[in-house]
């Protein structure tokens, strides 16, 4: 049976929101929520090239890494951790030089140092906790140095879907690192592809390991779908669907997560303000017919 006439606006409506939620919303969560935080820390100007330019170091990708997505999982205790990791990356990088550091095959100065700064601040060191995490990302980023010197975390991610069209290694290789979850490695390898501008790179089968699972991304999967059911499944489920749905309606994947964090965190605030503020953002969109399938 070939679909009535509503059921053709409600899909144009919420292909045209899904275009809006991986352009405009996208763009205000790279800048605040990804370029400010970035270049802060870097002590660069909030401008995407200056954060690229961080990105291509392995030293500065390392601090990029641990303010911004390492502890992105421990709540209050985030930036508490997060400033004790990047200040305990600094003063081994100040001891023995940053290119030392990285050429070096001994991770574990880096965690000597974290315990330092904990017992300066009064902190737990909390070993079973921080120390995979801590000295695990050192440990990649130096293990990638010895394979292609001069290669940082982020352009050791842009290398393999260049060369190869390819994430899941990169991106399984991260989720290695005791302490880092699926969540935060995709946010990463997300992150990354779309700074760097190789979203037309990424192969439908490669789009899941670019998507963020988040509340936000749960919500709005059986909206965008009309698909029941959704609520429980597992975040792959979740990202594998967003994938094809993003695809169908020829919008970037990876944006389309920025965009939905950012309406989520910003715009919604609330999860029961949900169904009602996606309303507003399709018909607000649902004249917009110019991108559609």
């Amino acid at each position: 049976m070939a679909p009535d006439n509503n059921e053709k606006d409600y899909a144009a409506r919420n292909v045209a929101a899904v275009h809006t939620l991986a352009g405009r919303y996208a763009d205000l969560y790279l800048r605040d929520f990804l370029i400010g935080p970035i270049s802060r820390f870097a002590k660069v100007e909030p401008e995407k090239e200056a954060v690229l330019g961080v990105l291509h170091s392995p030293f500065q990708t390392l601090g990029a890494f641990f303010g911004h997505y390492a502890f992105a999982r421990r709540g209050r205790e985030r930036e508490d951790v997060a400033s004790v990791a990047t200040t305990a990356l600094a003063r081994a990088a100040e001891r023995i030089g940053e290119q030392t550091l990285i050429e070096s095959e001994d991770a574990a100065q880096l965690w000597a140092e974290f315990v330092a700064v904990c017992e300066e601040r009064g902190l737990k060191p909390r070993e079973e906790q921080n120390r995979g995490t801590v000295q695990g990302i050192l440990e990649l980023a130096q293990e990638i140095h010895r394979l292609y010197p001069g290669t940082s975390l982020a352009t050791w991610i842009v290398k393999g879907l260049r060369e190869h069209q390819v994430l899941e290694p990169e991106y399984e290789r991260i989720v290695d690192i005791r302490g880092i979850g699926p969540k935060a490695a995709s946010t990463f390898v997300r992150d990354t592809v779309v700074l760097f501008d190789l979203e037309e790179l990424v192969s439908p089968a490669e789009r899941i390991y670019t998507l963020a699972v988040d509340r936000w991304l749960r919500k709005i999967l059986p909206l965008i779908t009309n698909e029941p059911g959704l609520e429980d499944v597992p975040d792959w489920i979740v990202a594998g669907k967003v994938a094809k749905y993003t695809r169908l309606a020829k919008a970037p994947a990876s944006r389309f997560d920025m965009g939905v964090t950012f309406f989520g965190q910003r715009i919604v605030v609330r999860e029961d303000r949900f169904e009602r503020e996606f309303a507003r953002l399709t018909e607000s969109n649902g004249g917009d017919k110019a991108r559609l399938v």
